[in-house]
């Protein structure tokens, strides 16, 4: 075998890609791991501490005036928000993160630049999520000075990682269009692994893009409102020295805030594993490429030179003219590069968003944030009735709200756009329905993050409906690339029997 024939299937599992596919792995089992130890063994224990803090403590101080008693409560309840707070950061983070480098390890035969800048890449996005999640988590326990340089640190690592995906874009300029790609794709997702986890995976994530537009509108709603309606109760009826209303009012209020954490955690997860199954589908192959019968494990595997029935799903190898004599390229058609391109920019989007509210906010958690307004508004409220000040101190717990979602939504969202470009040639529709479901689906995933943001701002119902709007598009387009999908593999299958 040349030399020239070797090449090209070592490059196709270059250092950039292992980096990034161990490093993604990797950032996702620690996270699934961190986010294990803390429901069995942090989060009822600290729900339950925050509970006996409120009745055993803050109710009685309140209804005897005892100001120091109280700040004492306030400061020990705020400080298990802050921990829940940045565990759950850090949880969600790393596996963010995780998912975002496997795509950019699925997109490394496109990116044109040389293998030392691809890897150098490849460690800014995998050091930075690590750094990030990590700094995150550590800030907690650091010491005062510590901490803020942790944070800093943290923000950094989000630099990195924004640094990272940006000059993957620009690496993704200039390659060639081709708009042949169904035989290839096919064959190279024909494995009964693939179809299983790609059937899988997409139904998971429509199911939960549902049950998510279905929670947000109880959440406007009713849970929203209800929350600090139950503690300006609570809070009157201790003032009024009624301990059993009071005690009523702060359980129904504790048991409301573990229903939406529950509700939105299982709304968050139905998509992770969602986008894990699909992503498996693309990455299974891949990572079975290695030669474990060499006596090698682990990081050690070596990488066939065999012809791998892997790499990227939507993308076939052909030669170009002004690359190096005997080198494949990968090439890409219009429609995937666009969806390509767009998941990328919104991903950095959504991090700009997350830096710059960490900033603003000072690094505090939303559970804290959220904590701390509840309290003022409730507290304004049971002094002085109705005001400017408690709506001022309700919509700050509005807008911490809608930011992180916003945030949040920008990039989970980007990253089923950026899945959806690469099974783009398996969508078993004719190409002008494909493209249509493909500018729908784009659309309302950057309409339904402007909608909400909006919200801070836009009186009146305008905004909400904008979102809604978005967020109908993102389900009916991606639940019509889902049926394309099924009948896809379901036409390619016949044949077969």
């Amino acid at each position: 075998m040349s030399n020239a024939e070797v090449r090209p299937g070592r490059d196709r599992h270059s250092p950039a890609t292992r980096i990034l596919v161990f490093g993604g792995i990797s950032l996702i089992l620690a996270g699934m791991l961190l986010g294990e130890v803390f429901a069995i063994f942090i989060s009822h224990v600290a729900s339950a501490q925050i509970r006996r803090e409120w009745t055993e403590s803050m109710i009685p101080a309140i209804a005897q005036g005892d100001l120091a008693a109280v700040g004492a409560g306030y400061s020990r309840i705020e400080d298990l928000l802050e921990r829940r707070g940045r565990i759950m950061d850090s949880h969600s983070h790393m596996i963010a993160f995780g998912f975002l480098a496997l795509a950019l390890a699925l997109l490394q035969p496109l990116n044109k630049y040389s293998e030392r800048i691809r890897c150098a890449l490849a460690l800014c996005i995998v050091v930075g999520g690590l750094a990030q999640s990590v700094f995150v988590f550590v800030s907690y326990w650091a010491t005062q000075q510590a901490r803020d340089w942790a944070l800093l640190s943290s923000a950094a690592g989000g630099t990195l990682i924004l640094v990272g995906v940006l000059a993957t874009l620009t690496g993704l300029r200039g390659t060639p269009l081709r708009s042949d790609f169904g035989a290839e794709t096919s064959r190279l997702l024909s494995s009964a692994s693939s179809q299983i986890l790609l059937k899988t995976g997409v139904f998971l994530i429509l199911t939960g893009m549902v049950f998510g537009f279905y929670y947000a509108w109880v959440f406007v709603t009713q849970h929203e409102p209800q929350q600090i309606a139950l503690l300006d109760g609570a809070l009157a009826s201790a003032l009024s020295h009624d301990p059993s209303g009071a005690t009523t009012s702060i359980t129904a209020y504790r048991a409301l805030q573990s229903r939406i954490a529950i509700v939105t955690a299982a709304h968050s997860h139905i998509i992770e594993m969602g986008i894990m199954h699909r992503r498996g589908s693309h990455a299974y192959m891949h990572l079975l490429c290695f030669d474990f019968r060499a006596r090698t494990c682990g990081f050690r595997g070596r990488f066939r030179d065999a012809e791998p029935d892997c790499v990227v799903r939507d993308v076939v190898w052909a030669r170009a003219a002004g690359r190096r004599r005997g080198m494949r390229v990968c090439v890409m058609s219009g429609s995937q590069r666009t969806l390509t391109v767009a998941a990328l920019l919104l991903v950095s989007a959504g991090i700009l968003v997350g830096i710059g509210h960490a900033v603003a906010v000072r690094y505090n958690t939303l559970p804290v944030l959220q904590y701390r307004a509840h309290w003022a508004a409730s507290s304004l409220a049971s002094q002085y009735g109705p005001s400017d000040a408690i709506q001022a101190a309700e919509h700050r717990s509005y807008i911490y709200t809608r930011v992180v979602d916003a945030h949040t939504h920008i990039i989970k969202l980007a990253t089923v756009l950026l899945l959806a470009a690469l099974v783009y040639p398996l969508i078993g529709l004719p190409e002008k329905r494909k493209r249509t479901l493909a500018f729908l689906l784009l659309t309302g995933i950057c309409l339904f993050p402007l909608g909400v943001l909006a919200e801070i701002y836009v009186q009146g119902s305008s905004a909400q409906v904008a979102a809604a709007a978005g967020a109908l598009l993102v389900v009916l387009a991606f639940g019509g690339m889902v049926w394309g999908l099924l009948r896809g593999s379901a036409g390619r299958a016949r044949p077969s029997r």
